[in-house]
């Protein structure tokens, strides 16, 4: 499947009914960028948290069973 024209988005159109075609896919396009620069960051956050996740201490037994001892050595 070819696409001759590049797509717009119906929202966009509704935001901007009296844009050229030229502003709308500008429009688009810089819709597409922010998007790909969210996309990385969230997946950056993923990542981030999931490396801090893995060297997080577990917790002793005191503080899984709710008691105020130590755990013996």
């Amino acid at each position: 499947m070819q696409i001759d024209e590049p797509y717009i988005p119906p929202f966009i159109r509704r935001l901007m009914p009296s844009a050229s075609e030229q502003d709308l896919l500008r429009a688009t396009n810089n819709l597409r960028r922010y998007l790909s620069v969210m996309y990385r960051l969230f997946r950056e956050l993923e990542v981030e948290q999931a490396r801090a996740d893995s060297h997080r201490p577990m917790l002793d037994d005191r503080f899984q069973s709710g008691g105020d001892n130590p755990p013996s050595q």
